[in-house]
């Protein structure tokens, strides 16, 4: 039923209003919060000075007083980049992951067509387009401002090159490496997608002994091997300082590596309704045709979905890096399900998009509040350009935007330590914040001159008796001295 080629035209424009829509609300959702200041401000420091400080943190939390290494270099360079030839603001920096995710949705497609022998149909490809572009988790993650779809995307190009069937095998491998690569140092945090593709193919040379298949195995590890070691001989002196580096001591964690290669096991309820409807089609597949969970396509899906869920994974961000897997899966093994496949893409569907509807209707109720153009409006009256000004996380754009400096005013050392370097070293002059009744505003207050010198209100009353849920509505206070 969802597959006919009857429906195609109806999933082609649900998916470009998808996409549009997403684009139209990219400013606006979410509001900035800390994993994109971390990661723009890294950005703004390369556009300016060519190192990778979080200028946003002089405290950052895993590298006090270093270069953020750790993600590898390639989001912060292209997104320079896109800062050079549009500008810096908000859009520029979401811009990019927002559409590596749309061509990861091409990609996911092709990877499926290439394991499982055949050509998806119009309709299939829409309706796959449809069910991941609704996904609560792969949406947010569109408009996070992080880089992880952009590394998938990088990952997944990797994987489609490593092709058994082509007639120059070593030169594609070796570019599979190359770009695998890459994906790792836009971050490490991908590495397990590449295990499962490449078990596949090594099982396919034990199946047919193919000896070019094997040294191409070998060329693309050497190749990403090759590449990644490369950084780290060039910023980080060799494998030494690159262990001593991700050692180091840590200002809020125990240990600056800790937990980055195993993903957070923070598992949400919009998450549970794709993992309940995936095993739900999983036991019927079992129950009826266990064969069709055997096949390539499927095999390979759910040993990444696996090996995700084993090594910690579940965070809602980092969820959006299976969701493709998962879909893959869902319309792969729904298909031979018949009426109960189709129950279960209907369920889909229905919580996708009764979801997103809700979310967009929030957001875009919500717009003057939202809004970056009419904060940053108000800014330039109420701030001069050129202050220091420690702040809540949504107003980074809005501060740097304006020509001042910022500084996060909740993350970062100790709140004592915070208190201390923002007036005494760093001389802050303005604190700009959206609630004043919390236990870090009270310190600030204790052991500073505070006086208040304005208040943002976007839609001219407070946006919580307006009902909104979030808004950029804050409190300017001057300190004095």
């Amino acid at each position: 039923m969802f597959q006919s080629d009857g429906n195609k035209n109806l999933y082609r424009f649900l998916v470009a209003g998808l996409i549009l829509l997403g684009f139209f609300t990219i400013k606006i959702s979410p509001l900035p919060w800390y994993d994109e200041v971390d990661f723009t401000s890294i950005t703004y420091s390369y556009s300016n000075n060519k190192t990778f400080f979080c200028s946003a943190n002089d405290l950052y939390f895993p590298v006090k007083g270093k270069e953020v290494l750790y993600y590898g270099p390639v989001y912060f360079v292209l997104n320079s980049i896109l800062a050079k030839l549009f500008g810096f603001g908000i859009l520029q920096s979401r811009l990019l992951n927002f559409l590596a995710a749309i061509v990861c949705v091409y990609l996911f497609i092709k990877l499926f067509e290439r394991l499982s022998g055949e050509k998806w149909t119009a309709a299939g490809k829409g309706l796959f387009a449809l069910l991941i572009l609704s996904d609560y988790t792969y949406l947010q993650d569109m408009h996070s401002g992080r880089m992880d779809l952009l590394a998938l995307m990088f990952v997944l190009a990797g994987l489609l090159l490593a092709d058994i069937s082509s007639k120059r095998i070593w030169l594609h491998f070796l570019l599979s490496g190359i770009l695998i690569a890459v994906g790792l140092l836009t971050t490490p945090r991908v590495y397990f997608l590449v295990l499962p593709y490449y078990s596949y193919l090594l099982y396919m040379y034990f199946k047919t002994r193919r000896n070019d298949l094997l040294g191409g195995i070998v060329c693309a590890g050497v190749a990403a091997c090759g590449v990644y070691l490369a950084w780290i001989v060039v910023k980080f002196g060799g494998i030494k300082g690159y262990i001593s580096y991700i050692n180091a001591p840590a200002t809020v964690f125990d240990n600056a590596a800790g937990g980055f290669f195993m993903l957070n096991t923070n598992i949400t309820p919009y998450q549970w309704v794709s993992y309940s409807l995936l095993f739900l089609l999983l036991a019927m597949a079992a129950w009826k045709n266990y064969r069709v969970l055997l096949q390539p396509e499927n095999t390979t899906a759910l040993a990444t979905i696996a090996l995700f869920l084993l090594l910690g994974g579940g965070s809602l961000i980092y969820m959006s890096l299976i969701s493709g897997f998962i879909y893959i899966v869902v319309i792969s093994v729904a298909s031979g399900l018949r009426r109960w496949g189709t129950g279960v893409i209907a369920l889909l569907l229905l919580f996708n998009l009764g979801l997103m509807g809700y979310k967009y209707f929030v957001v875009l109720r919500d717009y003057n509040g939202r809004s970056p153009e009419k904060l940053a409006g108000w800014m330039s009256h109420a701030i001069a350009p050129g202050s220091k000004i420690v702040g809540d996380d949504k107003y980074y754009y809005a501060v740097t935007g304006g020509g001042s400096q910022f500084q996060y005013y909740a993350r970062g050392g100790t709140d004592v330590e915070r208190v201390a370097y923002h007036t005494g070293i760093w001389k802050a002059n303005y604190l700009l914040v959206g609630d004043t009744t919390t236990d870090l505003f009270r310190e600030y207050r204790r052991h500073t001159n505070l006086q208040l010198l304005g208040e943002y209100k976007p839609i001219g009353v407070p946006a919580s008796r307006a009902g909104y849920t979030t808004s950029y509505e804050g409190f300017l206070f001057g300190f004095v001295r």
